[in-house]
């Protein structure tokens, strides 16, 4: 599809691809006269346009997914006013925010201004609606006052501020019948409702976007407000008297109380008070370390009021945790009184013996002491005389071990050594050619004739046979572990006889041997 035909006197002045207007991408195309949107995709729209003219406002923004938009507010034919969405989609992750700001110029600088004339010649059809739809002078409402009631009496003039006037109101009857309202126009063909919040086009009458889910605003219907809530306040009405009550209560003066006279002859008679009887001073006693101070009995008021009880201000919390510490008043010490008796002493306690459960807790503690104390000392004796006092042969039977005595002064103590037991090792096969590997962990090797070497990956005491021996054997084994107390022993035997042995204690020791056994 090509670019559609131009006027004499109309330019292209901004070119943009990728405006997407209700999920469609169009070709943007802005001139001195009109927008164009050209189906460029799938070539299966015809051309849109929007004359300048019918433009009334332009404002840039962003939608809910943040691309840019531009929304386009459009008079259509019948007067009323339209929004159009232009998306700048941002489909290759770049911002278009230039190019929606380059449009809104643009159109603001092309729009005409007289935009008012040109819709007041194409809608006359609306001012003859607003004029027909005007109510009939002939109908009005006129309010009257009804005339007073007269009295039979002058009321009060407090009675008469009470009274309003009536008002009668008298509707005469329109002389026409009243014009039906015209029904809104259909939309023009090409625009629909569309959401403010993300410019997607939704069907006729319905509520809520299909795409964000916001409140639809239909073209001239404007939000319901709710009406704010107000709190009910009971009405408060004074008692009023009447004024028939008013008249028939007479004023009366304030009774005065005669004064009461008390006789000549009558005398007020008041007891002397008794004498105090002052107490010599008790001595100072030897028990209590500071010597009783006197207590000053403060004079009696000549007239004392009972004041009643105030109450605390209460403290708030953070008030409370910062506020100075109140003091306790100090308890009265009954031996600083004057003529007060000593306190009695407090009897001393009984001494109580321990009970069963004592008794056992000790001797638990003494048991566990003494088996530490044998471990200690009784252990390391066993294990240096075993490591030390013997020695075994590689068949596992126990060898003596004579120790020379070296020249000294000072006699050996004599004792009694505790010998380990060893387990002898399994005697050779009496016929046939074998391998013995012995060691307490893991080992592994090859053994046999050069030609023919087996592969062994066992762990403790094995003897390997050799088949078919009929010239020189190999052996070779090594250690699993890093462990240096055990050693590793290798032997060959043929007939129950030892033809060659060795031995390796180190880390990963290793133990070659070859023997010929023809």
């Amino acid at each position: 599809m090509g670019d559609p035909e131009l006027r004499s006197d109309e330019t292209v002045l901004v070119r943009t691809q990728g405006v997407y207007v209700k999920s469609i991408p169009f070709e943007g195309i802005i001139t001195n006269k009109r927008i164009l949107l050209l189906d460029r995709a799938k070539n299966l729209l015809p051309p849109k346009e929007i004359p300048l003219v019918t433009i009334k406002d332009i404002d840039g923004g962003e939608n809910a997914i943040r691309d840019p938009i531009v929304t386009v507010a459009v008079i259509t034919r019948t007067g009323e006013t339209r929004q159009m969405v232009l998306t700048f989609a941002r489909t290759a992750g770049g911002n278009r925010s230039k190019e929606r700001d380059e449009w809104v110029y643009t159109l603001k600088e092309n729009v005409s201004s007289s935009f008012e004339q040109v819709i007041n010649k194409g809608t006359p059809a609306t001012d003859q609606a607003r004029r027909g739809t005007r109510p009939d002078p002939s109908s009005r409402i006129n309010v009257t006052a009804a005339p007073r009631p007269t009295a039979a009496r002058s009321l009060p003039e407090y009675e008469t501020e009470m009274i309003h006037p009536v008002k009668r109101i008298i509707e005469n009857a329109p002389s026409q019948a009243p014009v039906p309202a015209r029904e809104p126009a259909p939309p023009a063909p090409g625009f629909g409702v569309f959401c403010t919040r993300c410019g997607t086009k939704v069907p006729e009458g319905s509520g809520f976007c299909n795409r964000c889910g916001s409140a639809i605003i239909h073209p001239g219907s404007t939000m319901p407000t709710a009406p704010a809530p107000q709190p009910a306040v009971p009405a408060y009405r004074a008692p009023v008297q009447r004024p028939a009550e008013r008249e028939s209560q007479p004023a009366e003066p304030p009774r005065e109380r005669p004064p009461v006279k008390a006789p000549a002859d009558y005398q007020i008679s008041i007891p002397p008070e008794p004498p105090v009887q002052r107490t010599a001073p008790r001595a100072y006693s030897p028990l209590y370390d500071n010597p009783p101070e006197p207590v000053a009995t403060p004079p009696r008021p000549a007239s004392a009021t009972i004041q009643p009880p105030q109450k605390r201000a209460k403290k708030g919390l953070i008030a409370r945790l910062f506020s100075p510490k109140e003091r306790t008043p100090s308890p009265l010490n009954p031996a600083s009184m004057p003529g007060a008796a000593p306190p009695p002493k407090k009897p001393r306690r009984a001494l109580r013996m321990p009970g069963k459960k004592v008794f056992i807790a000790l001797g638990i503690v003494i048991l566990l002491v003494i088996i530490a104390v044998v471990g200690v000392v009784v252990y390391p004796m066993i294990s240096s005389d075993s490591s030390t006092g013997n020695e075994t042969s590689p068949s596992g039977a126990p060898v003596p071990v004579t120790t020379a005595a070296i020249g000294s002064s000072t006699p050996s103590p004599s004792g009694t050594f505790v010998v380990r037991e060893t387990t002898p090792a399994p005697a050779a096969p009496a016929t046939g050619v074998y391998v013995h590997v012995d060691y307490i962990g893991s080992w592994k090797g090859t053994y046999g004739m050069a030609s023919d070497l087996q592969k062994a990956d066992l762990s403790g005491d094995r003897f390997l046979e050799v088949v078919n021996a009929t010239g020189p054997i190999q052996a070779t084994f090594e250690k699993l572990d890093s462990s240096t107390k055990h050693p590793l022993i290798v032997e060959i035997y043929k007939n129950g006889g030892l033809l060659k042995n060795g031995t390796s204690s180190a880390a990963y020791g290793k133990v070659t041997l070859s023997a010929d056994v023809k």
